[in-house]
């Protein structure tokens, strides 16, 4: 059963194996849950929403692996995550790096635990004035 979210082409539990994306997560059996959010565009000024989903009754344990395509900032751009829970920006992950990243770069996964019964939003962000194809996938498991 997918967690309740936001619009896309929803993610079918077929199994134990779903296909498709979605910016929603889905359970996958024995407490785990995933989701890939597709691709999005973020630049200076307009983010690109990845997910948008409400944790049922247990939290989620998850870890977050956020990917862009081919980008080369320089020394005051940068690249991230911004999530928000219920509404409240808790964290804003930026990498500025100002080295080359080649099509398919994974930053550093990041590790996060989502409260249970809460709305999770999750952007890319940057502000770069060039147009960054950016996707992520979140592995959890309920606690």
């Amino acid at each position: 059963m997918a967690l309740t979210g936001g619009g896309g082409a929803g993610n079918v539990a077929g199994g134990a194996n779903p296909s498709g994306t979605s910016n929603s997560l889905v359970y996958l059996g024995d407490n785990k849950y995933a989701g890939w959010s597709g691709t999005a565009i973020a630049t200076n000024g307009t983010n690109a929403p990845l997910f948008d989903f409400t944790t049922q009754t247990q939290a989620i344990l998850a870890e977050i692996t956020y990917m862009v395509n081919d980008i080369d900032l320089d020394d005051a751009k940068f690249i991230g995550l911004e999530i928000s829970i219920n509404g409240e920006l808790i964290g804003n992950i930026v990498d500025n790096s100002s080295s080359a990243r080649s099509l398919g770069t994974l930053l550093t996964p990041l590790r996060i635990a989502f409260p249970a019964q809460s709305r999770i939003v999750i952007e890319g962000t940057t502000n770069d004035t060039s147009d960054i194809t950016v996707s992520a996938v979140i592995i959890g498991k309920g606690v």
